[in-house]
């Protein structure tokens, strides 16, 4: 994803998913688990708190360019040398972040739902199960769901 693949309509973002692989990271060999596997445009369900963590975000990027860290204004994600974060980056940060979510989870003592996310395997592809359930809350078909996560298939929904 770069910068230029996010495009603001109305009170949410499109983002155009596209291969970009070799803007993004053109030494690296093997791109299998960074590419795109359905280009398309997608819309953002978003809120204000969305929305605000999106601005905070462009504005650190631009704090980093402005400190000569990050000097490539496609880049949207990128780690402390200025050059663009790789699944491999992403990953390990996730998984930081669920390690600090499953301490919180434990200190307020909520054993259930700690058991259950602790004693199994999940990583960042939970996600689309979460947005699903949020959207199946909200009443949308199998049809609408399949285009919210931006799959081809509506069957891909039916068995989630």
């Amino acid at each position: 994803m770069t910068r230029q693949n996010i495009k603001e309509q109305g009170n949410g973002l499109i983002l155009e998913i596209r291969d970009n692989q070799e803007l993004l990271f053109p030494d690296i060999k093997n791109t299998s688990h960074i590419q795109v596997k359905n280009p398309r445009n997608q819309s953002l369900l978003m809120n204000n708190l969305m929305l605000n963590i999106y601005k905070e975000h462009l504005e650190g990027l631009e704090n980093l360019m402005n400190k000569g860290v990050y000097n490539n204004p496609a880049y949207l994600f990128s780690g402390r040398t200025g050059l663009p974060i790789t699944g491999k980056q992403y990953h390990l940060r996730f998984m930081k972040v669920k390690k600090a979510f499953l301490r919180a989870l434990s200190m307020e003592e909520n054993i259930g739902d700690y058991a259950l996310l602790a004693e199994n395997s999940w990583s960042t592809h939970i996600g689309r199960g979460v947005f699903t359930n949020f959207l199946l809350d909200l009443g949308l078909n199998p049809t609408q769901i399949a285009i919210a996560r931006g799959q081809r298939y509506q069957l891909s929904v039916s068995i989630c």
